[in-house]
């Protein structure tokens, strides 16, 4: 076959390379495939080095570039924009793995927790509340929470309020605090000041005495650790307060915000 019997139709040439018509077109209208030659009717004719070109955008396609680039690297002459498109290229290849790889991980602990709920790394302070005797408001708040810190705080603060739920959970008064806080849900107006008076003080005094064995467990290993710092970003401690106020009635959102600035003042932590 002669090199004037080499020409393909539109329909055959996207055949023959493995794209679409449409593709063909597409690469035109952008000026990265020069139009061919015509026939008498209007249609086109592609010849051996339209085949070719096909072939180089092809390949160069398939390594991620955008056509943006893929055109400057046909026009590229030595020493030009190959080296550093192709560099930028495998950075971005690069940080794509790294972000699947951060993906498998995530997948693998999550089959090793067997749990969809709550991101893998609370998994063990959840299944220490449920022991505790939580309340299923608890529980969920909880899972409301985690979520909250897992997606908006910085790595620091997602290990360390994993680490401190899942102490606090084990720790031999969480029973006692189960107990607490399922009381000061019950609370409502016909609930007696005296009784929310002692359930706050309750609850201050058992928050502190759980909070201070964490601290000294934390410190005794590491004098720089901190013990007067927030650590968490205030909006997601807002969101946090909100999810839990949610469940309570007004006079036990007033209550519970006592119990917190109480708290928080003996740990000399600001709120905002």
């Amino acid at each position: 076959m002669s090199s004037r019997q080499l020409r393909w139709t539109s329909q055959q040439m996207a055949h023959l390379v493995g794209v679409t018509v449409r593709t063909l077109r597409h690469y035109h209208q952008i000026g990265l495939l020069p139009e061919p030659d015509r026939t008498a009717g209007g249609y086109r004719v592609y010849g051996p080095s339209d085949v070719l070109l096909v072939l180089r955008i092809r390949r160069l396609v398939r390594t991620g570039l955008p056509l943006a680039r893929v055109a400057e690297l046909l026009e590229y002459s030595p020493g030009g924009t190959a080296g550093s498109a192709l560099e930028e290229l495998d950075r971005e290849l690069e940080r794509q793995i790294e972000q699947l790889q951060a993906r498998r991980q995530e997948i693998a602990a999550m089959m090793g927790v067997g749990r969809l709920d709550v991101p893998a790394r609370f998994v063990p302070a959840l299944d220490s509340l449920q022991r505790a005797g939580s309340t299923a408001s608890t529980i969920d708040e909880f899972k409301d929470l985690v979520e909250l810190v897992d997606a908006l705080a910085e790595e620091p603060e997602r290990s360390q309020l994993a680490a401190s739920a899942e102490a606090l959970a084990a720790d031999p008064a969480a029973e006692y605090l189960a107990e607490l806080d399922a009381r000061s849900r019950a609370i409502d107006d016909s609930t007696p000041d005296a009784e929310v008076e002692a359930l706050v003080s309750e609850t201050i005094v058992a928050i502190i005495e759980v909070a201070e064995r964490e601290l000294a467990k934390t410190s005794a290993g590491d004098e720089t650790a901190p013990q007067d710092e927030a650590g968490m970003p205030q909006t997601i401690t807002a969101l946090a307060m909100a999810s839990v106020e949610a469940g309570l009635t007004a006079r036990g959102r007033e209550a519970l915000r006592r119990v917190v600035d109480a708290v928080a003042e003996h740990f000399g932590v600001e709120l905002g």
